[in-house]
Order: C-alpha cells, then sequence, then structure tokens
C-alpha cells in the first residue's frame, strides 16, 4: 500500500516556553562565551547565527509592531534553534528560525526604541515580569547537517505570501 500523504516534517523537541528563557539563553552566552560559541559567530540574545540567515530587514515599526503584539496578547508564532549542547559547535545554539522577532525583543530590551511610549527600562518589576513570562514557544533541533539545516529555514521562511498593503482588512 503506498503513502497518499507525505511523513510530517520533523520540527524538533516542541517547548512552551516564555520570552524569559531568551533572556536565560542570552545569560548562558554572557557567562561563558567560549565554550558556548568558540568561533566567534554573530549572535542574537544567545542564540548564534548561521552564515546562511538572512541579516535583520525589520524595520524599527515593525520591531514596534512586534512589541505592541507582546504587550496586547497576541500569539507570536515561535522559534526555532538547534541544540545549545549539541557537541559540535559549528551547529551548537544555531538560531534556525525566529531573528527578526528575537531581535526586535532585543532592540526593545536594551532600549533601542520606546513602545507606548515607555523604554523597557522605564517599566515597573511587574510590567518587566509581565514581559518576560509572554508564551513565545520553541522548537528545538537537533543536527549536525548543513543541508538538513538549511531546508528547515527554508521550509520555515519562504512558504508564504506576503500580503500587500492594499490587501489589508
Amino acid at each position: 500500500m503506498s503513502e497518499r500523504l507525505p511523513q510530517s516534517v520533523k520540527l524538533g523537541s516542541h517547548y512552551e516556553s516564555v520570552i524569559y528563557g531568551i533572556f536565560s539563553q542570552e545569560q548562558q552566552f554572557i557567562d561563558d562565551p567560549d565554550w558556548y560559541n568558540p568561533l566567534d559567530q554573530h549572535t542574537v540574545m544567545g542564540f548564534v547565527l548561521p552564515s546562511w540567515q538572512r541579516s535583520v530587514v525589520w524595520s524599527e515599526y515593525q520591531q514596534i509592531q512586534f512589541i505592541e503584539s507582546i504587550w496586547r496578547g497576541i500569539p507570536l508564532g515561535t522559534y526555532t534553534y538547534n541544540s545549545v549542547t549539541h557537541p559540535d559547535p559549528r551547529y551548537r545554539g544555531l538560531l534556525i528560525d525566529g531573528l527578526q522577532r528575537i531581535n526586535a525583543i532585543y532592540a526593545y530590551v536594551y532600549a533601542t526604541f520606546p513602545v507606548f511610549d515607555l523604554f523597557y527600562n522605564d517599566l515597573t518589576s511587574a510590567e518587566k515580569r509581565r514581559f518576560a513570562m509572554t508564551k513565545f514557544c520553541s522548537y528545538e533541533f537537533d543536527s549536525a547537517d548543513e543541508t538538513e539545516l538549511r531546508a528547515y529555514y527554508n521550509l520555515m521562511n519562504f512558504g508564504g505570501t506576503p500580503h500587500k498593503e492594499n490587501e489589508r482588512a
């Protein structure tokens, strides 16, 4: 009997994580950058950016819109990284998907722009805790096959058709 439909894509382990997890990832990198990133690769919030990852392309306006989504409780999607405990440092902690969103969080937290007329440092500890505890689910992949990692990146980033401005509701 032949399969009529394809097998599910292997996305890795799914975690019901929160934004705070990104901060703890960055802290791990700050505490021991040589263990985590011995190849001196570019990073954001402690995740290593693979050479084939596109650069940051979101405008400040788009970043602000994303942070406003966080405050409004709108689902944030997911981000995907390769295992941070991978034995091969070339593949350890690679950020496969989610650079634009994670960079927006980084820019906001490090006072690049205000949201709702408040910089992150202007927030109360309760407001910072609310931000940090916002759900931002993740997938942890585990591969040392660059072809497989690139295919995952392409699958996650080239499937949709961007909306045009005249298609707004």
